[in-house]
């Protein structure tokens, strides 16, 4: 399969997490793609860290502080949609990966165009997650609120074909929120390359099947 995996933010080499996954996933023969938010100047695509690392949105200051209000109350934007619709085309991408949770509305909106299946790979708690790593109470409140959040994640994660824990508290606590047990697969964040982590591999052989109208 051509897997794009995709994240939000300009990120320098993706996490070690991405990487192990995207390592085993080559090693299993299939082909992986990474579609990130670049910087002006930056390449728009290049081999990093045996992944092809597509740098397909870049925006100026004054778009980037538009962007940053609107897509957090919406979690949809007309440049990322663009984006994977190119990304998907050029490089004839058979599934969307997506890291975290900022992407996956625009990436189940994809799928649904497009006819590919969605796979949420959630690195964290997310919704907590943004409790913890912004300080400003106003924006705590409007559009990192956590409510909001956590009300986006559930429904969401009512319209992927698979989702990826970390821990298996993470999944039960997914269980909890009425995920069906059966969508979830625990890889964890230390798993080594070498262990040709057989879960991981094994979903993507379920998803090689699957084909959606």
């Amino acid at each position: 399969m051509r897997i794009g995996m995709m994240m939000k933010w300009k990120i320098p080499p993706p996490n070690v997490r991405v990487q192990n996954e995207a390592r085993i996933l080559m090693t299993a023969g299939h082909k992986v793609y990474f579609l990130i938010e670049g910087k002006l100047g930056e390449a728009r695509e290049e081999a990093m860290n045996a992944l092809q690392v597509v740098r397909g949105v870049r925006m100026g200051r004054l778009r980037e502080i538009r962007h940053r209000y609107t897509f957090n109350f919406t979690y949809r934007d007309p440049i990322w949609t663009k984006a994977i619709e190119r990304f998907v085309r050029e490089h004839s991408i058979d599934v969307l990966h997506v890291n975290d949770l900022p992407l996956l509305k625009e990436a189940i909106f994809a799928g649904k165009r497009m006819g590919l299946p969605v796979v949420a790979d959630l690195h964290e708690n997310y919704p907590a997650g943004l409790q913890i790593r912004h300080t400003n109470r106003l924006e705590k409140a409007t559009i990192y609120e956590y409510g909001r959040w956590a009300r986006y994640e559930r429904t969401a994660l009512r319209d992927v074909d698979a989702i990826i824990v970390a821990t298996e508290e993470s999944r039960d606590r997914l269980v909890d929120l009425g995920v069906g047990e059966e969508k979830i697969t625990v890889v964890p964040d230390t798993v080594a390359v070498e262990s040709g982590d057989v879960p991981l591999v094994e979903l993507y052989r379920r998803l090689a099947t699957m084909r959606k109208a």
